[in-house]
């Protein structure tokens, strides 16, 4: 029998409809956006701000998901930079 920590279970999780926050990205510019995470891709997360849609790299960056449960995890873009599907199976294993 196999335990997963919190952590993994989130990584593991949907993140279509999580809120995200960038807190670190080597643009300035783009430390701080808020909004919800509309489409996920293996290399980019398509976010709804307040304002408008931005498209976010997953490289180089570090995230908050705050999941819709209150549940939240910070990651480096780097540790899920995997199609939605692939990365169940690799978090996971």
């Amino acid at each position: 029998m196999r335990f997963y920590s919190k952590k993994q279970l989130l990584l593991a999780d949907e993140f279509i409809g999580c809120k995200i926050k960038v807190l670190f990205s080597p643009c300035l510019s783009r430390i701080g956006i808020e909004g919800v995470v509309i489409d996920e891709r293996k290399h980019i997360f398509i976010i709804q701000t307040s304002r408008k849609k931005v498209v976010i790299p997953k490289q180089y960056h570090v995230f908050e998901l705050i999941f819709p449960d209150g549940s939240n995890v910070v990651v480096k873009g780097e540790d899920i930079t995997f199609r939605p599907e692939e990365r169940i199976k690799k978090i996971l294993r």
